[in-house]
Order: structure tokens, then sequence, then C-alpha cells
């Protein structure tokens, strides 16, 4: 994932000159709005973050997660929708058609994005189960159980222990 700051690329996708900050504030609004509807998705790997100007980069938020673009496309169309909306309503549902499939396709990925959230939903039934965080690479946890679950947050590889 190419790291770069979260309101450059969006104002970049929304024909804004980065350097040109007149902008700012509304666009980092709705960015923030974005990314709080990813966070009650499970498109969020922490809280809804806030952005912290042109310093604020994906990787703060994603590590080198993949299927980010997938947040930066979902990000973009809810800013663009807001920020400078479509004067067609065909433009608009097809916008909103694509918003929708983002969104069903990245809530599937909720326990790529923020493994803890699988832990969360267990416990809360009464359920006792763990999600490791690993590395594909290296050999599983000596202390994960059999059927326990482990996922590479890098590559979004998901390996349960037999």
């Amino acid at each position: 994932m190419k790291d770069g700051s979260i309101l450059d690329e969006i104002k970049l996708m929304v024909n804004l000159e980065p350097d040109d900050p007149t902008y700012d504030v509304e666009v980092t609004i709705h960015i923030e709005t974005a990314f709080s509807l990813l966070h009650h998705i499970g498109g969020c790997p922490v809280e809804a973050p806030e952005i912290e100007g042109r310093e604020t980069k994906w990787s703060d938020f994603y590590g080198n997660l993949k299927n980010v673009n997938m947040v930066k496309s979902y990000i973009y169309h809810k800013v663009k929708a807001a920020f400078d909306p479509p004067a067609t309503s065909f433009v608009i549902e097809s916008n909103k058609a694509l918003v929708q499939e983002l969104e069903s396709r990245i809530n599937m990925l909720e326990f790529v994005f923020n493994p803890a959230a699988k832990d969360a939903y267990l416990e809360a039934k009464g359920e006792v189960e763990t999600t490791w965080v690993i590395d594909e690479t290296q050999p599983l946890p000596a202390e994960m159980a059999v059927g326990e679950v482990g996922i590479d947050p890098v590559t979004g590889a998901i390996v349960r222990k037999t």
C-alpha cells in the first residue's frame, strides 16, 4: 500500500489541489464521517480516526494491510457525494449502488481489518475463542489451541490451527 496522506489523496480524487488549504476543514469533516461509518461496519482496525491534517497517513490506521484500496474508494465516494454531489439522478443512484457494494465487501473483511472484532463477538455470545494476529511466514504460536484462528493483517490470510 502506498503510504500517502489521507487528506491529500482524497483531495486529489475530488479534484482539489493538495497544497490549497481552502477546503481542508470541509473535506476533513467528510473524511472523518466516512471513517466513522466504516468503523460501524468493521472497516477500521481502531476507533474512527481523526485526521490531523496532511500528516495523517493511511498506514497510521491500516499498517500494510491489503484491500485498503476498497476503503480509499469508499471514502472517496462518500466525500464526493457530500462535498461535490453529481448533478444527475442516474449518477447519484450509480454511486449509491457502488457505496452499498463496498460497504458489504468491507464488512465481510471485518476480521482482517479488526481481528479483535471476532473475539468481542464470541465473548458477547459467552463463547471463548481467541483470534491470533499471526505472520503467515512464521510458525503458528505454540500456545495457539487447535481450532483457534489466526489472521495475518499484512496479507489478509486466515488460518485455523488443526
